[in-house]
């Protein structure tokens, strides 16, 4: 069985098309909803319920103080009965045949995850993005796809919506609470822990782009959160003993630790910064207990010693 987990905050809008579009597949029926309502204050929660009473077989609704994304995630994957798992966003939209797609893919491939891909689209579901496609459907290991993931090959494969998992692989794994990014600091670690992954060829997912931009100059908490989510990609690599990815990881946070130094930062900004960089010096120093660093963080690390407006290789060149 599949259970399909859709975190719900606010979004009543959008929520019935979401809705109708996985009560609606054809030709699959092993599959369960659980509605995750994180404290809506609009007619979310109603809408919820009025599919559940419509669809009592098929649909649960828990009700909840609101947590944010990752808890409500993590709240579903604590009561989902399913081998497999499947998320879905409550302002998106999936095709008649999404959940078939997923399951026939698994069966005839062994796989722990299968990636599927998405259409963006606006607020009118019309399709403004086509998602970038492999040539063609290919299966490989968890480790590969952690190269693809990092590489950006797919920057699709960050994201915890649309695609099926096995339900173990979240086993000692949960969404971060309160941070933004939160697919992108789970998503090495399932990768990592899988054994194999397909990837399909289908577009079944339509993925809602919302209007308005996170860029600009100033830092924000977004900024500081992404930074995080890498270091605990990191240390969970290392704990994994996949080091090839701990030194992947260490060159993004180092990089993007440099771009966000010259945002302009308030006194709280510059406080969490210190702390991330802290953390950082701590997972460096696991990492150099287990052998040498690889060529590309080697020159990052290089680079840094030059920039005399950067005091952040005092640890990193003492040997």
């Amino acid at each position: 069985m599949i259970s399909v987990i859709i975190p719900v905050y606010n979004v009543e809008s959008y929520l019935t098309k979401c809705l109708e579009s996985i009560v609606n597949q054809s030709s699959f029926f092993d599959y369960e909803v659980l509605l995750i309502d994180d404290g809506s204050s609009d007619g979310s929660g109603s809408i919820c319920d009025t599919f559940c009473k419509n669809n009592p077989e098929k649909i649960r609704v828990f009700h909840k103080t609101n947590g944010g994304l990752s808890d409500a995630r993590n709240f579903g994957l604590q009561r989902c009965r399913g081998d497999f798992v499947c998320f879905i966003d409550s302002d998106d939209f999936v095709s008649s045949d999404f959940l078939l797609n997923l399951s026939v893919a698994q069966s005839e491939t062994g796989a722990d995850i299968v990636v599927g891909f998405a259409y963006d689209v606006d607020s009118r579901s019309r399709i403004i993005k086509e998602p970038n496609l492999p040539s063609e459907v290919f299966l490989c290991s968890g480790i590969e796809a952690s190269r693809l993931l990092n590489k950006g090959a797919y920057s699709y494969l960050m994201t915890a919506w649309g695609k099926l998992f096995k339900a173990n692989l979240f086993v000692n794994k949960k969404f971060p609470f309160g941070l933004y990014h939160e697919d992108e600091a789970v998503a090495q670690t399932i990768y990592l822990k899988a054994d194999k992954v397909f990837f399909s060829t289908n577009v079944n997912y339509y993925y809602m782009q919302r209007a308005g931009s996170i860029t600009g100059l100033k830092c924000n908490k977004r900024d500081l959160d992404y930074l995080e989510t890498i270091l605990i990609r990191g240390n969970d690599a290392c704990d994994m003993e996949f080091f090839e990815f701990v030194d992947i990881n260490m060159d993004q946070f180092l990089s993007n630790f440099l771009r966000i130094k010259n945002k302009e930062l308030n006194l709280s900004e510059r406080k969490r910064m210190n702390d991330l960089y802290l953390d950082f010096r701590s997972l460096y120093k696991r990492r150099k207990k287990y052998g040498k660093l690889s060529g590309s963080l080697k020159q990052i690390i290089a680079l840094l010693i030059f920039n005399k407006s950067v005091n952040i290789c005092s640890l990193l060149v003492k040997r």
